[in-house]
């Protein structure tokens, strides 16, 4: 893991550089590259069809035209749809993970958040794996996620992949020791001296979520976290 971080902190543009791009497109995350940033944060889901594609929400109408649920339609029709964008001229559509990780540079670190719907909605990790390997990307991968059964799922199909437990209630905290996660991201909220100094005795980096304030991340660094996710680019850049 300490060939993943290089130098600590480690900065994730969160969903990407999003002064003038919309969230988790090419457009943001190749942004954020341009900037400097050393590493980058995208949400996936899936589609009715099994593509992988990054998004934060299955509720198409959040961020397009469509109204429907993307893990009931197949990503050609996605793909089609203009995401909201502040320029109505501008076309940005939705991209695969497969998109992204060949676009950014082998370089640069990725964060891969795992979005699902329901505890048991694990076939996703078995095509983001696919997705992972297929680019031979795993040295330059973690993976993340909320639900704890797909980070067991990920180490089951390849233990030497990187898994991030995502929480933000410290009563599910009990919960690594039955998936094992390389690290733990806990809500900024959550962090405490004592969190760091457990995660680091245990073996465990700690990434931090989304932390933007200066004192807040001046704070984080003086803790000695192993990653912060923000969407502030005066710190991944």
């Amino acid at each position: 893991m300490e060939d993943f971080y290089n130098n600590k902190p480690l900065f994730f543009a969160h969903r990407g550089y999003l002064k003038n791009n919309p969230e988790n497109t090419l457009s943001s995350f190749n942004a954020a590259i341009n900037k400097g940033a050393r590493a980058i944060e995208v949400d996936v889901i899936m589609t009715k069809d099994n593509q992988i594609i990054c998004s934060h929400n299955y509720d198409m109408s959040i961020e397009t035209e469509l109204q429907e649920d993307a893990s009931k339609i197949e990503y050609a029709k996605i793909q089609k749809a203009n995401i909201f964008t502040n320029n109505k001229e501008e076309q940005e559509h939705i991209p695969k993970l497969i998109d992204v990780l060949k676009l950014i540079p082998d370089e640069t670190k990725v964060n891969i958040e795992v979005k699902t719907k329901k505890l048991g909605d694990i076939s996703i990790a078995r095509r983001v794996v696919e997705t992972v390997k297929k680019e031979k990307a795993q040295n330059r991968v973690l993976i993340s996620s909320f639900n704890p059964l797909l980070l067991w799922y990920i180490k089951w199909l390849d233990k030497k992949l990187r898994t991030g437990f995502l929480y933000d209630n410290p009563k599910l905290l009990f919960l690594k020791n039955l998936i094992h996660p390389d690290c733990l991201h806990p809500n900024e909220r959550l962090v405490s001296k004592n969190l760091v100094k457990y995660c680091h005795d245990r073996g465990h980096y700690i990434n931090v979520w989304t932390a933007n304030n200066r004192s807040s991340i001046q704070w984080l660094i003086e803790l000695e976290v192993d990653g912060v996710i923000t969407d502030n680019p005066e710190f991944f850049i």
